[in-house]
């Protein structure tokens, strides 16, 4: 029980380890297993996603270099990290985008802008999304998470945007 749990941990990434139990208890047809087998399997379970998974970061500077570390590509092919960088109030802030979305928002009639801060991971404090609206609709183009909502973090950002934007044309 304990290995057939192990392999559809791994393989079933996104079940949780108390469902995948259940799953393969619901195969067997030997009943007799303990709270505490349970409880051992569960820890397995965890130690072998581990493996494959990784931990996650513990603050914003570790955040900040595992994404430097990381290379992100959308399905084109297209480098997705545009910009990850600390500032100097402690905090930081990463811009995805692409070089394709980046000419989408030069070419854009229109640009809006969206902040929310509820849909943010751990060490953000908000997500902003900036829009261009073409001739066949409105398209994301840039996403933009930042640890602090202070004046200066806004314009550290937008001034970054506007580099990209800037080397691209």
């Amino acid at each position: 029980m304990r290995t057939t749990c192990k392999r559809k941990a791994t393989e079933n990434t996104c079940e949780r380890p108390s469902k995948v139990i259940r799953t393969v208890l619901g195969d067997q047809d030997d009943f007799d297993v303990t709270s505490s087998d349970i409880n051992n399997v569960r820890a397995a379970m965890y130690r072998e996603r581990r493996k494959y998974c990784g931990t996650l970061p513990h603050d914003v500077d570790e955040t900040l270099r595992t994404l430097k570390q990381l290379s992100m590509y959308t399905s084109r092919r297209e480098d997705f990290l545009c910009c990850c960088e600390a500032t100097d109030d402690g905090g930081g802030f990463v811009v995805f985008t692409t070089k394709s979305n980046l000419v989408t928002l030069c070419n854009a009639d229109v640009i809006t802008m969206d902040g929310t801060f509820r849909v943010c991971p751990k060490f953000f404090h908000q997500l902003h999304t900036v829009h261009g609206y073409i001739p066949f609709g409105l398209s994301s183009c840039v996403f933009i998470q930042f640890w602090h909502a202070f004046l200066y973090t806004f314009v550290v950002r937008f001034y970054t945007l506007l580099k990209c934007v800037f080397v691209i044309n």
